[in-house]
């Protein structure tokens, strides 16, 4: 009794010293973030302790600045915009997003029998992104894009109007009569700006050009076609932005008063080539993502399909099609003991390939694997005879495309 006790205790010394030695290395490695946080944390924590202690040496030994003169007629700073702040918070719930999502991608494991690394099956797109924090963050940030550009309108139509009733501040007497005030010039109908000041012209480049940032990030992820176009689109926002400041910076250097129409937000905005824009970023959408809806609603049956609908009829030779991350068909029935072929067709742009397993999963052992290759392209793999029996397949890139193999 005793001597079991005793080996019991020291069973369990060994647990924690194995624990200790070998420990959960991928539980410790999500605590990284929790940690940096708190690190984080204890340095802030530290340094306004730090200036606590030493207030006295942080008063500011610069002179108080002056107190500014009174601004000329007609001129005033904006007004406070919300919209700049409710971007980032937009931004930050779209990153959240990708951070607080349902589902995770398991860890490979080991097999025991055969030593061989098995990938676990990804987790499903869907559960890559938590899709309603996303979508809530995305109108967030079209929302404070809106209302910016709306707000930097409604100012500038302000300024060209002289609204004097809530913009301006008329001078005072002394101001006038010393003659202080330099003599309004002429710019538009309606309104009297001092000599050689104006307003900016409004400018919708600063608004598009992370759209088209977010296009290409996107494209790099998930389609050529997107990057491709978010490339042009960045271009063409860039251009449409340099285009804007230097034809304010002509004004300004020619010293004129800038013309009517680019005080005009509608008049100044450029439709031809922000249209241009508008469809190239649509074109760009519609072939990343035409290909998958044209291919799955055509892909039909393999030609050695049987009518039964239990999926290849019997035979050496079958076809199987990818297409819109995933296979078509996944029940198949081949000859049993005689050599097959298969054609696979990838119509998708990524890689595929096939890689079939004496099992119902990708812990057994590996029967064949075809070669990976991006599509739209056609591979005939040359896979030995089948004894009976049936047989997983899947993707090696992408572990959640499988189907099964019936050999008799």
């Amino acid at each position: 009794m005793i001597g079991q006790r005793i080996e019991d205790a020291w069973n369990a010394l060994l647990d924690l010293i194995g624990q200790l030695i070998a420990p959960d290395w991928g539980w410790l490695v999500s605590l990284l973030p929790l940690l940096l946080g708190l690190l984080t944390a204890a340095v802030l924590v530290y340094l306004l302790w730090l200036r606590t202690a030493n207030a006295v040496w942080n008063v500011s030994r610069l002179p108080r600045p002056r107190r500014a003169p009174p601004a000329p007629a007609g001129l005033h700073i904006p007004g406070p915009s919300l919209w700049p702040f409710l971007l980032p918070l937009g931004a930050a719930m779209m990153i959240g997003s990708l951070i607080f999502k349902p589902g995770r991608t398991a860890p490979p494991t080991i097999d025991p029998n055969t030593g061989a690394a098995v990938i676990a099956p990804p987790a499903a797109p869907a559960d890559l992104v938590n899709l309603p924090l996303l979508v809530i963050g995305f109108v967030v940030v079209m929302i404070g894009i809106i209302g910016w550009y709306r707000d930097a309108n409604r100012e500038l139509r302000h300024v060209e109007e002289a609204d004097a009733g809530h913009l301006a501040h008329p001078p005072a007497a002394e101001q006038l009569t010393a003659g202080l005030e330099a003599p309004p010039v002429k710019v538009a109908a309606g309104h009297e700006a001092p000599a050689g000041i104006h307003l900016p012209g409004p400018s919708p480049w600063p608004f598009f050009a992370p759209i088209a940032g977010a296009f290409t990030l996107f494209g790099l992820l998930v389609s050529p076609a997107l990057l491709v176009g978010g490339i042009v689109m960045c271009v063409i926002a860039v251009a449409g932005w340099y285009r804007d400041a230097s034809r304010e910076y002509t004004y300004v250097e020619a010293g004129e008063a800038p013309e009517p129409r680019t005080r005009d937000p509608e008049r100044a905005f450029p439709k031809v080539l922000f249209g241009a824009f508008v469809l190239i970023g649509l074109a760009s959408f519609a072939v990343a993502t035409l290909p998958a809806i044209v291919g799955g609603a055509t892909a039909g049956p393999s030609p050695s399909a049987s009518a039964s609908g239990g999926g290849g009829a019997p035979g050496t030779k079958i076809t199987i099609t990818a297409v819109g991350i995933q296979f078509t068909p996944t029940q198949l029935t081949v000859a049993a003991n005689q050599p097959l072929t298969i054609t696979f067709d990838n119509r998708d742009s990524v890689q595929h390939n096939i890689a079939i397993f004496a099992g119902s999963d990708a812990s057994a052992p590996v029967v064949f694997r075809g070669t990976v290759f991006a599509g739209p392209k056609t591979m005939d793999y040359a896979v030995p005879a089948l004894a009976p029996g049936s047989y997983y397949f899947h993707c090696d890139v992408h572990p959640t495309m499988t189907g099964t193999i019936t050999a008799k």
